[in-house]
């Protein structure tokens, strides 16, 4: 049952990311661009994943599976997992847009380059919400956090509201005549 798991698991080894023709060169170049450093990873591995509920039930099946687990680990005490997460940082995924759209990033992939309004500059009536606003005021306020997302929503939508519905925007007006 190794062989037939280690098959499945294995399986094809394609970036998920990676378009079809993407070559190698290209492949390292995009990932290094989002911070991901392959030379980590550049070892052979063999994963075989069983959840910890399963081991629960059998225990006998830990036992079983001691020799492999010690095999390529360097430590003999290993512990069951339901998930793991790997957060290797994030880009914003530009291939959702056709190629004409000239949309352009900044902070290494991450944001998209827009105007105060959050209009993408070089390409008008494409707007963003949310963590893609962050751009206009990354690592100086909270726009990018959830606390700061219902800010930067209500300023595009009241943008919107005034480009397109005539809407002024809501405003006090306060006198400054002194004397």
């Amino acid at each position: 049952w190794w062989e037939i798991a280690k098959q499945s698991l294995l399986g094809d080894e394609q970036d998920s990311g990676a378009g079809p023709s993407e070559s190698l060169a290209e492949r390292t170049s995009r990932r290094a661009g989002m911070g991901i450093n392959d030379t980590v990873f550049n070892t052979t591995m063999e994963t075989l994943s069983i959840s910890s509920r399963l081991l629960r039930e059998k225990p006998e099946l830990m036992d079983a599976l001691s020799p492999l687990i010690s095999m390529g680990s360097g430590t003999n005490t290993r512990y069951p997992v339901d998930h793991v997460i790997r957060c290797f940082g994030w880009a914003m995924d530009t291939s959702i847009f056709d190629p004409s759209i000239n949309l352009t990033t900044s902070h290494k992939g991450k944001y998209p380059v827009i105007e105060p309004t959050y209009e993408a500059k070089g390409a008008p009536g494409i707007h963003v919400a949310g963590t893609l606003g962050h751009s206009l005021d990354f690592r100086r306020s909270a726009g990018g956090f959830i606390h700061g997302f219902r800010y930067t929503a209500r300023a595009l939508f009241r943008r919107l509201e005034e480009k397109n519905h005539d809407v002024v925007w809501p405003h006090s007006l306060v006198s400054l005549q002194v004397g």
